[in-house]
């Protein structure tokens, strides 16, 4: 239980950065000058929620205005109390991290749900997660893995993979091997590196799918290639004992090394163990 709740623990903050580092006001055309804030300005006095949502990316970003927060919190509340997604989203992300307001997790709560309770896959994503932890809520695995699902069948690559976690590991579900694989595929094709790293894995160990060392390597390639610690591990370990792969112990130095530095244990204690038959200098 304890790794669903490190990679979910993560995927919270991960996606709460990509939710409020990724805000912008949509425009009709995509232009390469600054927004400027009074386009917006003058519709969202007017009410009009977008324009509210667009001012308050503007004050966030300092887009046109000097950044402020408060004013930023301020108009995306506007928007969200007209039932905008995404401002419903930012509000509960500023709230859940303190960000242009004091932590408040329970506020938080409500508004992912208002976004979620709407069909919103990042918000449903993000709700399930903090059911997951019980951040805000009580801890309910069953409830998570529902709005996991719910995000998941939108085609929401980190619930996707998240779903496939707990079909893995049995959390807030029966443990079963095919539908975790069927997840992890459905992320992983998506570029999910931590779902790509899952696959791999399911390959190496046969679970869910036939062992294929071949198959294991391919994916946790792609997501050593985007700087997942595990699998860059794993793929060194192939190459070291040629599961997958021609043996090539410069090679499994090279992937050991990349995901010792990142502070990965396990690579660091193999790297150790094969430091007497491996030349220094590859070391």
């Amino acid at each position: 239980m304890m790794f669903v709740r490190a990679v979910v623990g993560t995927a919270i903050a991960w996606m709460l950065l990509a939710e409020v580092c990724g805000c912008r006001a949509p425009l009709a055309s995509e232009r390469t000058e600054a927004l400027s804030a009074t386009e917006p300005q003058e519709q969202a006095k007017d009410g009009d929620a977008t324009a509210q949502y667009n001012l308050g990316i503007c004050y966030y970003n300092g887009d046109g205005v000097a950044v402020d927060k408060a004013e930023a919190v301020k108009w995306l509340r506007k928007a969200a109390e007209k039932g905008h997604l995404q401002a419903q989203t930012l509000i509960g992300a500023f709230y859940f991290q303190g960000d242009g307001v004091a932590v408040d997790k329970a506020e938080a709560i409500k508004w992912f749900r208002k976004a979620a309770v709407q069909g919103y896959p990042q918000a449903q994503s993000i709700l399930g997660s903090c059911y997951f932890k019980g951040e805000g809520v009580a801890e309910d695995q069953a409830e998570a893995v529902k709005w996991f699902r719910k995000a998941a069948e939108k085609g929401h690559p980190e619930s996707q993979g998240m779903l496939g976690l707990c079909y893995f590991k049995g959390e807030g579900v029966a443990v079963n091997y095919a539908e975790a694989v069927k997840w992890f595929r459905k992320a992983a094709e998506k570029g999910h590196p931590e779902s790509q790293g899952m696959l791999g894995m399911c390959y190496f160990k046969g679970k869910g799918v036939a062992v294929n060392y071949a198959e294991a390597v391919k994916w946790f390639r792609k997501a050593a290639e985007k700087g997942r610690p595990e699998s860059q591990t794993m793929l060194g370990m192939c190459y070291l004992n040629g599961e997958g792969v021609a043996a090539d112990k410069t090679e499994a130095v090279k992937w050991l090394w990349k995901a010792a530095e990142q502070g990965y244990l396990l690579a660091q204690e193999e790297l150790e163990k094969i430091s007497g038959t491996v030349p220094a200098e590859q070391l």
